[in-house]
C-alpha cells in the first residue's frame, strides 16, 4: 500500500517570513520554535527546510521534494493575514 502525502511546505515558509517580520517590529527580532515529533518525515524535513530558510532571509525551495504537489484547495493565506491583523489591533501591536 501506497501513502500518499500532500502538503505545501511554502506555507511554512510564509508562516515563518511573518512571524520574523512581526517579531522585529515588535520583540527586537526574538522569535523561539519547538519541533515534536510523531509526524510524516518528509513532510516534517520539508517544513523545517522553509521555516529555516524564511528565518534566514532566503527564498522558499517549494517543488524540490518529490512529494510536492498542488492541495486539492488553496490554503486560505488571506484568512491568516486577516487574523493576524485582528490580533495587532486586539493587543494594540
Amino acid at each position: 500500500m501506497s501513502l500518499h502525502v500532500q502538503y505545501r511546505s511554502c506555507t511554512y515558509h510564509w508562516m515563518a517570513t511573518k512571524l520574523r517580520h512581526l517579531a522585529a517590529e515588535l520583540c527586537c527580532g526574538r522569535l523561539m520554535f519547538l519541533l515534536e515529533g510523531g509526524y510524516n518525515v518528509d513532510a516534517l524535513g520539508e517544513a523545517v527546510t522553509e521555516t529555516w530558510l524564511a528565518l534566514v532571509g532566503e527564498s522558499t525551495k517549494e517543488g524540490s521534494h518529490p512529494l510536492a504537489e498542488p492541495l486539492p484547495q488553496p490554503e486560505p493565506m488571506e484568512d491568516v493575514e486577516d487574523l493576524i491583523q485582528q490580533l495587532k489591533r486586539i493587543h494594540k501591536l
